[in-house]
């Protein structure tokens, strides 16, 4: 869940550090500013958020399940430890070396679970689309020329809220 807020804080402070470029040009600008936390409230980004944390608790468990089962095997093969090889059964080598083969494919779980699965990062993507898509539309209709993410505010006197909005055109 960090990782897509991260994800999405990163997206949102690039594409209104993208206004302030025009904004610095222009005097007249009028600043606004939207809360990305409160964004994350929303059900879409709520549904977005629900499926990542159920990919990261099955990933989670079937970790955990290979975990124990290469647990089980190398006690089972303890036994064998200080053998030489050459006195090794093919039955005991082909134990050996189903564990070295699990233990091999474990790592590349767990390697490969840092990352989101293509559909899951396309939905992101997509849904980061859309939060800067309605931030520009919002922005546009309050005639805001520049909008930044309300943690990014130190103080001010005249940044105008869009959040509200923003949350009501994303449902």
């Amino acid at each position: 869940m960090m990782r897509v807020k991260h994800f999405l804080t990163v997206v949102a402070v690039a594409v209104l550090s993208w206004g302030a470029v025009s904004a610095v040009a222009a005097p007249d600008a009028k600043y606004g500013y939207v809360d990305i936390e409160q964004l994350f409230n929303t059900p879409a980004a709520q549904e977005v958020l629900s499926k990542q944390e159920i990919y990261q608790s099955e990933t989670r468990a079937e970790l955990t399940r290979l975990q124990q089962d290469l647990e089980r095997q190398y006690q089972e093969l303890s036994d064998l430890r200080g053998t030489n090889p050459m006195e090794l059964t093919a039955e005991q080598r082909g134990r050996l070396e189903k564990f070295q083969n699990d233990q091999a494919q474990f790592e590349d779980k767990v390697n490969s679970a840092q990352e989101l699965p293509p559909e899951l990062t396309q939905e992101l993507e997509k849904f980061q689309q859309n939060i800067t898509s309605v931030i520009g539309q919002v922005a546009k209709e309050k005639g805001v020329t520049m909008v930044v993410n309300k943690s990014a505010i130190l103080w001010s006197e005249s940044f105008h809220d869009l959040t509200e909005d923003v949350m009501e055109k994303m449902q």
